[in-house]
């Protein structure tokens, strides 16, 4: 009976052994399992909408690069609701090879909720997960020197960092700094500036953001939060090969905006600062013309003033409410408890 007692507990702690070891550490050089050497098992994570000209050449791409270096790749596609037929390849895709599986969400939901819902859905079954763009400018040969500086025991979490923005226009450009500087000083969440969507992580990182439950996630935001040690890798971003930029200025300025949002209370505070320096100009100015009024006989500014200055405070009054509406906005989606996003298909 204490010999059946003793068996269970040497078999539970090995278990919490084997957790441990798995979460913290180096990436093996190689896995071994029942005697037998296998290679280390990487998972990568390949969101996409409307990319069919580049995922099947992407994907063909990184399975052979990734197994000719000695790894055991497994691809995951997360279709983000696309509808130029992009799903029928990765339907093809996933028949011709087991190592490629694919969620399809049954309508768009934005890249930063189907990255997420890759690392929620794609299992467990990995020492290592990837994530990266499916548009070809992320490559294979990148992707494996990201791993291979994963190997560092002292390392968590690789970040592929820009080190060219030819892609970009100059607008978009001075846009991309200005929001990475603005980022750091207001939120508690720093990025390096160039960090991407390409990261390499170990599972102690990957627990830790499936453990996070935003309705609006900013992937780059919650990275630099959950903390971890990190590395950075300089990347060459290449050109689009096929398809349509998803990006555009607008789409750059919500985005930016949302990130803002989701890791900052700054604008509200903002707002308290300007209506107490709103409130001192006022009793200023009405010290100035009780003065000037008793003193010098003039007369109290008339309807112009007027005008403006009701203008003026009304117009910040209502910037303030807007921007107070986009918290209680994010609350009140909160509150509706609805999924971030619902899959309609899977392998």
């Amino acid at each position: 009976m204490h010999d059946a007692r003793d068996s269970d507990i040497k078999a539970k702690r090995g278990n919490s052994d084997s957790r441990v070891s798995r979460d913290v550490g180096s990436l093996p050089v190689n896995r071994v399992e029942k005697g037998h050497q296998t290679a280390i098992r990487l998972t990568i994570i390949l969101p996409f909408h409307n990319e069919a000209e580049n995922i099947e050449s992407l994907v063909l791409s990184i399975v052979r690069e990734v197994a000719s270096s000695g790894l055991s790749p497994r691809v995951f596609l997360v279709d983000d609701g696309s509808t130029d037929g992009s799903l029928s390849i990765a339907r093809a895709l996933a028949l011709s090879d087991e190592r490629i599986s694919f969620i399809s969400f049954s309508r768009n939901f934005g890249k930063e909720v189907a990255l997420m819902a890759g690392i929620l859905e794609c299992g467990d079954d990995f020492d290592a997960l990837a994530y990266m763009d499916s548009d070809g400018q992320h490559t294979a040969q990148d992707l494996l020197r990201l791993v291979e500086a994963a190997r560092d025991p002292d390392v968590d979490l690789v970040c592929g960092v820009r080190s060219n923005r030819d892609y970009q226009t100059h607008r978009q450009q001075r846009m991309t700094r200005l929001f990475y500087r603005l980022f750091r000083s207001l939120s508690d969440a720093p990025i390096d500036e160039g960090a991407g969507d390409f990261n390499v992580m170990k599972p102690s990182v990957v627990n830790a953001l499936r453990r996070l439950r935003e309705d609006h996630p900013f992937m780059k935001g919650l990275v630099g939060w959950v903390g971890f040690r990190k590395k950075l890798v300089p990347i060459d971003i290449q050109r689009r090969e096929g398809g349509v930029a998803k990006s555009s200025t607008p789409k750059m300025l919500r985005l930016a905006f949302g990130a803002i949002l989701s890791f900052s209370s700054w604008p509200l505070r903002a707002w308290s600062a300007i209506g107490m320096g709103s409130a001192a100009i006022a009793v200023l100015y009405l010290v100035i013309v009780i003065v000037q009024t008793a003193v010098f006989g003039r007369e109290v500014p008339g309807y112009a003033t007027t005008v403006v200055l009701l203008l003026g405070i009304g117009g910040l009054q209502l910037l303030s409410i807007g921007i107070v509406g986009e918290y209680v906005a994010r609350i009140y989606d909160a509150s509706k408890g609805r999924p971030r996003y619902l899959i309609a298909e899977r392998s």
